[in-house]
């Protein structure tokens, strides 16, 4: 058997080792000393990825990304591991469950992230449900054209810097969730342009005043895309107030 890299693939690798020392590593110091990435450097970067070809490499070039296998991600992200300070998280890889979305949802959400134009989160991991998914209670109920969300969600990894929020729930009460106890209840919170927003000024810090929309998705291919207003005005969420401590 022949474990060899191809010269295509030490081409790839020797490019994205390059880009990690000349593009992200020079930034380490003053991602450290100042607790993130400023945002004067963000469209620099952001350019630098598009640049050197790393802009969505988990997608398909016909959703917009680059077209990576899965050996190739590998490769470019063993080389991107060399940065300190999760700077590897410039080079964004948007979520695979959106390739599983209509034409309307990567139209609004998957192409434009994978430009580099937005940016998603996942909000999965709730007080009884985090290394196991399938525990999740979170429930997404059709009430006409929208969904109705309702659970507990926190710790969402990058939701200050994403104007969007997959939320993984149950669709319509499907038979996982009514074999899961009911341990406990939470108080509605309307969800608002963000993530538990109630006022603009949180707003702003959180989704950078973009309007955010939840996806509601276990099984994503199932929604239809879910109108700003309507998101706001309709959907309900039972959501972990993290923002204080963050603010603390």
């Amino acid at each position: 058997m022949d474990i060899q890299l191809s010269s295509e693939h030490r081409d790839l690798s020797a490019r994205s080792r390059a880009f990690c020392e000349q593009v992200l590593q020079p930034h380490e110091l003053s991602v450290e000393e100042n607790g993130g990435l400023s945002e004067a450097l963000r469209p620099e970067l952001r350019k630098a990825v598009c640049d050197w070809g790393f802009a969505g490499i988990n997608h398909s070039v016909e959703d917009g990304g680059e077209g990576y296998s899965i050996f190739e991600q590998m490769l470019i992200n063993e080389q991107l591991g060399r940065a300190t300070c999760g700077l590897w998280a410039v080079v964004w890889q948007p979520a695979i469950s959106l390739r599983f979305a209509s034409e309307a949802q990567k139209e609004q959400y998957l192409r434009p992230s994978c430009r580099g134009e937005r940016r998603g989160c996942f909000a999965i991991t709730e007080p009884e449900a985090g290394s196991d998914p399938r525990r999740v209670r979170t429930e997404a109920v059709r009430d006409g054209d929208d969904y109705v969300i309702s659970g507990e969600k926190w710790f969402v990894t990058s939701y200050n810097a994403c104007d969007y929020i997959i939320v993984h729930a149950h669709v319509d009460v499907d038979d996982v969730l009514a074999r899961l106890p009911r341990i406990r209840a939470a108080t509605r919170m309307p969800l608002g342009v963000g993530f538990g927003i109630r006022d603009a000024e949180s707003a702003r810090k959180i989704s950078r005043g973009a309007d955010a929309v939840v996806i509601a998705s276990s099984l994503i291919q199932e929604l239809e895309a879910v109108p700003p207003a309507q998101a706001v005005e309709r959907a309900r969420a039972f959501v972990k107030p993290i923002r204080e401590a963050m603010d603390a």
